[in-house]
C-alpha cells in the first residue's frame, strides 16, 4: 500500500519499513480485492461454460476494468442472489433456493445486470483516476489515497445495508461507491505519494515493488478468501464484508497515523485556488504534438487494449474448451499471480539496477515475452504446456511499473502527478474497450481458431511498442531543437 515505507520516508532502505509495507500492502489490497471482477469467472465456471458463452464479451469487462487481486468477497454470489429474489418477488426478504436461481429467465437477468455492472466499472475506472489526479493536486498526495480507502469502507458498509434491504436503488448505491475503492486507484494513489519520495534511479525499482507486493497480496487473497467464504461464514455473506471493512479500517490508520504528506500542489496556495477547469485544461496541455505524455497515453490506450483480455481470454479458452474445474483455474491464476509477484518485487528491480536506466529496453522486453507467451498457450494442447505458457506470461509483468517510470521522468516534479493520471486514464480506457474488441474476435473465432484472439493482440502490442519508442525520440528531438534555439539566441 504505501511503498514509501519500503525505501523509508528519506529514501533510505530499512528493514522496519518493509516490514510496515508488507503489513499495509496486504490489508489494502486484500481489502480492495473483495470488489475485484473475479466473481465473473467463478460465475462462468460454476456453468461450465459453452463454445457459445464469449458471445456477450461485456460480461467480462468488469473483470478487465478490475485487474483481478484475489475474490476476498463474494460478490457475484450476492449479486446473483439479489437478481434472483427481484425476478420472482421484488419484496421478498429470503432469497430462493439454487435450484429456482438455474432457470433461463433468471440467468438472463442475470446477464443483462452483469452487463451494467461492467459498464459501471469500467467508467468508474476513468472517473476515479480522473478525481484522484484532481484531488492529488489540490489537497495533496495522503488525501487522495484517504479518499481511497475511505470508499472501500464505504463500499463494504453500503454492501451489509444490500443484503439487509435487498432493494435496487441500494445495489446500485454499493456498486457505483465500490468503482471508486478499485485496486488500481488504490495502486495509482500510491504511486503518486511514491513519486515524491524516491530519486529517479530507483523510481523504477520502487515502483516494482509497490506492484509486486500488491501482486503478492492477491495470491493471498485467494485462500485467504476462500477459506473465509467456505467455512467460517458459510451461508453468512455479512460476516466476509464486516471482516474487509475491518481491514480498511487498518489500513486508513495506517494511513493517518504513518504516511506523510509529500506535496500538496505543485504551486502551494496558489496551485490550491485553481479551479477544476483550469485543471482540467493543465492535463491537457501535456497532450500536445511534441508531448512525450501524449505519445506514452497513446502507448497506453494500446496496450491497455491489446493486453487487457488476454487473462479473461485465456480463462474462457480453459473452461470452454479444455473443460477446466474451478480448483484448476484457481491453480492457474495463483501460479500466474505468485510469478507476477516474483517478478515484480525481486526481477525487475534487479535488471534495472544492472540495465543502467534502460527502461524502455526493459519495457519492450517484457511485452515481447508475455505476448510470446500467449501465443504459446493458444498453441498449447496439454496442461503442461500450458501451465508453462503461463508461467512465462507472468516473466512479462514488467512493463507496467516500467512505463509508468519513463512517464513520471517525462515532466517535470511538479507535473508528475497530472502526467500519471492523463496515462492512467488511457490506460482504463484501453481496458474498459478491450472486452468490446478482443472479446468480439474470439466470440467469432473460439470454434474455429480460438488462437486469432491472441495474434491480433500481439499485433496491437507491437504497435504500441513503436509507439512507445517513437514517442521516446520525439521527447529527444524536442530537447535538442530546444538546446539550439537557445544557443541561437
Amino acid at each position: 500500500m504505501i511503498v514509501i515505507c519500503h525505501l523509508g520516508f528519506d529514501g533510505r532502505p530499512s528493514k522496519r519499513a518493509r516490514c510496515y509495507l508488507r503489513e499495509a500492502c496486504s490489508a489494502l489490497f486484500l481489502a480492495a480485492s473483495g470488489h475485484s471482477g473475479c466473481d465473473l469467472f467463478h460465475e462462468r465456471r460454476r456453468r461450465r461454460a459453452r463454445a457459445s458463452a464469449p458471445s456477450s464479451p461485456s460480461s467480462l469487462a468488469s473483470a478487465v476494468a478490475r485487474r483481478p487481486a484475489g475474490c476476498a468477497v463474494p460478490r457475484g454470489g450476492v449479486l446473483k442472489g439479489l437478481v434472483c429474489g427481484w425476478h420472482y418477488d421484488s419484496d421478498a426478504i429470503d432469497t430462493p433456493g439454487p435450484e429456482s436461481c438455474a432457470v433461463p429467465e433468471v440467468e438472463a437477468r442475470f446477464a443483462r445486470f452483469l452487463s451494467l455492472v461492467a459498464v459501471l466499472d469500467g467508467l468508474g475506472g476513468l472517473a476515479g483516476t480522473a478525481l484522484l489526479t484532481l484531488l492529488a493536486a489540490s489537497r495533496g498526495r495522503r488525501p487522495a489515497l484517504a479518499f481511497v480507502v475511505l470508499s472501500g469502507l464505504l463500499t463494504d458498509a453500503l454492501a451489509l445495508v444490500t443484503l439487509r434491504t435487498r432493494t435496487l436503488p441500494a445495489t446500485l448505491a454499493w456498486l457505483c461507491v465500490a468503482t471508486l475503492s478499485q485496486p488500481t486507484h488504490a495502486a495509482f494513489a500510491a504511486t503518486l505519494v511514491l513519486v515524491d519520495v524516491v530519486d529517479a534511479e530507483t523510481r523504477t525499482a520502487a515502483l516494482s515493488a509497490l506492484a509486486g507486493w500488491g501482486a503478492l497480496a492477491g495470491v493471498l487473497a485467494f485462500p485467504a478468501g476462500g477459506a473465509l467464504t467456505t467455512h467460517v461464514a458459510a451461508g453468512r455473506p455479512g460476516a466476509v464484508y464486516v471482516v474487509a471493512a475491518g481491514l480498511w479500517v487498518s489500513a486508513a490508520a495506517y494511513v493517518w497515523a504513518r504516511v506523510p504528506e509529500t506535496r500538496r500542489g505543485p504551486g502551494g496556495e496558489q496551485e490550491q485556488r485553481r479551479g477544476v477547469m483550469e485543471r482540467v485544461r493543465a492535463m491537457g496541455g501535456l497532450l500536445g504534438r511534441r508531448s512525450r505524455v501524449g505519445w506514452l497515453a497513446a502507448h497506453a490506450l494500446l496496450a491497455g487494449t491489446g493486453l487487457g483480455y488476454a487473462l479473461p481470454a485465456a480463462l474462457t479458452l480453459l473452461t470452454a474448451r479444455d473443460g477446466y474445474a474451478p480448483a484448476d483455474t484457481g491453480r492457474v491464476l495463483g501460479v500466474l499471480g505468485g510469478v507476477q509477484a516474483l517478478v515484480l518485487a525481486v526481477g525487475v528491480p534487479w535488471l534495472s539496477g544492472r540495465l543502467g536506466g534502460s527502461e524502455v529496453a526493459l519495457a519492450l522486453g517484457s511485452y515481447a515475452v508475455e505476448c510470446a507467451a500467449w501465443l504459446g498457450f493458444a498453441a498449447a494442447r496439454g496442461r503442461a504446456g500450458q501451465m508453462g505458457a503461463i508461467v512465462v506470461a507472468g516473466l512479462g509483468a514488467g512493463h507496467g511499473p516500467t512505463v509508468r517510470s519513463i512517464v513520471a521522468a517525462s515532466v517535470a516534479p511538479a507535473q508528475q502527478g497530472e502526467a500519471l493520471g492523463v496515462f492512467e486514464s488511457a490506460w482504463s480506457l484501453g481496458l474498459l474497450l478491450a472486452p468490446l474488441v478482443m472479446g468480439t474476435i474470439l466470440a467469432r473465432t473460439i470454434g474455429t481458431r480460438p488462437g486469432t484472439v491472441f495474434y491480433v493482440q500481439a499485433a496491437v502490442v507491437a504497435v504500441a511498442g513503436a509507439v512507445l519508442l517513437v514517442g521516446t525520440r520525439t521527447r529527444r528531438r524536442a530537447q535538442v531543437e530546444l538546446q539550439e534555439d537557445s544557443a541561437d539566441e
